[in-house]
């Protein structure tokens, strides 16, 4: 699986970039996403920084692992073209990102890389750890430098503008630049006065009520944690049938669930990106559903048939209510942000391992310097033959053969899809295109042995997790969610395997490799995530035929709380509701049956001292 401050920190850099992007957007808006780069304009887009032995893209400001892969996978023109400007640049040494040697901290921007980016770099003296995401920061301090927010010191880090000469997952290394941004002068002066008004106010407060609260939201927080965490061992004895059969509480045994769920949430307001990739997601669910009428209707037959030979009686098509498509593509938009979410953190994560080992390599910078000119000529060759073995990958991806061909493909279309998303020259069709390609890899793959290891199957188990109840849906709760998952996953593949912009020009051998498609990827009983949640569908929807009151009451084991369809009622509320309809019982029959009003007129008689008049 997979991280995500890489988004939203792009944000500001879009919406405040320099006058030369602008430009350039405005003169590009109309034309094609991908610009054409030929031998005699190619000087004005590639650039090799001879100081770092590096060649970068000024469109798309970031330095080239592979130059030839490049121009292929994001430039336009001819493969002649393409070629010449390949054999150009041929002759230039360029280094691998861990054997590239940063700039020294605070230097003048690299212009090619287009404008500095905000970040944040640790206070602690020898760390230098920098991240582009506060909450990352705050993190690292929390964890490693074991770091509170006290009235004294409520950031252990400051902020900075630094620039990276990848952006691909893993390989990003942040250095800081002198960097000055105009547009952020005048908030940043607001934003410094607010925050010494309220230090000031701070300091009226007592300290001792403040230490109080903070082990109080402590207790609590570990408190909760307990209560959100699944306890492995009740995995293990929860022996009811749809448990077993789903496998979601031995998979999710010890993991949280609301951080799980949370990070399975829609786009927050804040997070423009993901609401753009919801927006996709929600259009490429209306563009396969309206291309379902332009497909034969056995063709439609076959594809909501789960059965392998043998089609549906009724034909796929869109549903009656819009709401449920808007519902439905809902949870293919929790997946995909799910997966961007994850994408981001791990690129954090890693980003931030190496701008620790950057640290430390610039420590030992005046040694590496005595380094003999033999041994730098030998560190070259070995260099040029690294090179020259991945001269057929991109950025270091193609050319592994021994990766798994399912999990290669997840990988690229979501690096390409943050990629696409984070570029305003794109338009909205080819990151559509992008986002078809992830999903496709998801859907055609091949599950054998753990389940779990498809990310689309996992994310099954977290769709499972209600958030509010703190416990997994039920079967009756869960199918439903489950057939929309199902119905957009065959709409998304009819999509990829039969596209409907060629719908007039396919013929005979196209619905062949639909059906051969089909029988492997989207039926009942085949290695497949769509197999598998075909069967558990199934299984769903006959226990939920099914569903009764059992089970919808349960004691815990101390016999102070009932749960009542999941939703917990301590006995205290019980007694509590009985004593108040008795106090209303009462008042009502004083003032409405006694006539009294007046409390001093009530009076009371014991129960034992009453005696029937048998006369």
């Amino acid at each position: 699986m997979a991280t995500i401050s890489r988004w939203s920190t792009h944000d500001s850099a879009q919406t405040t970039s320099s006058s030369n992007q602008n430009s350039r957007s405005q003169s590009t808006s109309k034309a094609a996403s991908k610009v054409k780069i030929t031998v005699e304009n190619a000087d004005d887009w590639l650039q090799y920084e001879e100081k770092y032995k590096l060649l970068i893209c000024k469109y798309h400001q970031y330095a080239l692992q592979n130059l030839s892969n490049h121009l292929r996978t994001h430039h336009s023109g001819s493969t002649k073209e393409k070629s010449a400007v390949v054999k150009k640049f041929a002759s230039l040494h360029t280094l691998q990102p861990s054997e590239v040697q940063l700039p020294p901290p605070l230097k003048e921007p690299i212009e090619s890389l287009g404008k500095p980016r905000d970040a944040y770099i640790c206070d602690e003296e020898e760390c230098g750890f920098i991240t582009i995401s506060r909450d990352e920061i705050r993190k690292h301090c929390n964890q490693t430098h074991e770091w509170r927010s006290t009235k004294e010191d409520q950031e252990h880090w400051h902020h900075v503008y630094v620039q990276t000469f990848f952006s691909n997952g893993g390989r990003q290394r942040y250095f800081t630049v002198d960097y000055d941004d105009p547009d952020a002068v005048e908030g940043t002066a607001v934003s410094r006065n607010t925050q010494e008004d309220a230090v000031s106010t701070g300091r009226q407060h007592d300290f001792n009520i403040s230490q109080v609260l903070e082990e109080w939201n402590v207790a609590r927080t570990q408190h909760n944690k307990e209560l959100e965490v699944v306890d492995g061992n009740i995995a293990k004895t929860d022996h009811s049938l749809w448990s077993k059969r789903t496998g979601y509480p031995q998979h999710l045994a010890g993991s949280n669930f609301k951080h799980l769920s949370h990070a399975g949430r829609l786009a927050d307001r804040d997070e423009r990106e993901l609401q753009h990739v919801s927006r996709l997601v929600e259009s490429l669910v209306e563009k396969c559903v309206a291309g379902l009428p332009t497909l034969d209707q056995e063709t439609r037959r076959w594809l909501r048939s789960a059965k392998r030979s043998e089609p549906d009686v009724r034909p796929l098509a869109r549903l009656q209510n819009p709401d449920s498509q808007l519902q439905y593509a809902s949870y293919w938009k929790r997946f995909i942000c799910y997966i961007l979410r994850i994408v981001q953190s791990q690129n954090e994560h890693n980003s931030g391992d190496a701008i620790r080992a950057h640290e430390q390599e610039h420590n030992q910078q005046n040694r590496s310097r005595g380094v003999s000119d033999a041994s730098s000529s030998s560190d070259e060759d070995d260099s040029d033959t690294r090179s020259a073995d991945d001269s057929d990958s991109d950025d270091g991806s193609d050319g592994n053969n021994s990766i798994d061909t399912d999990t290669r493909n997840e990988q690229e279309q979501r690096d390409r899809i943050v990629d696409s998303i984070e570029m305003p020259y794109i338009d909205d069709g080819t990151r559509m295109d992008t986002l078809l390609k992830l999903i496709k890899s998801f859907i055609f793959a091949t599950v054998q042995g753990d389940v779990f290891s498809s990310g689309l199957l996992h994310f099954m188990a977290v769709l499972c997790i209600d958030e509010e109840m703190g416990r997994l849906r039920d079967a009756n709760r869960f199918s439903f969610i489950l057939a929309g998952v199902v119905y957009c996953t065959r709409v998304f593949a009819v999509e990829a395997i039969l596209p409907s912009a060629e719908r007039d020009c396919q013929g005979e051998d196209d619905d062949k490799k639909f059906l051969e498609t089909r029988e492997r990827y989207l039926a009942d009983g085949g290695y497949s995530p769509m197999s598998k949640m075909l069967s558990l569908l199934a299984y769903g929807k006959l226990i939920a035929r099914d569903h009764g009151n059992q089970g919808a009451v349960l004691w815990d084991s101390g016999n102070k709380n009932v749960s009542l369809h999941g939703r917990k009622i301590p006995i205290a509320r019980f007694r509590s509701m009985v004593t108040s309809i008795v106090t209303d019982a009462e008042n009502i029959l004083w003032s409405k049956v006694m006539w009294s009003n007046n409390d001093a007129d009530r009076f009371s008689m014991p129960l034992n001292d009453l005696e029937d008049d048998p006369t």
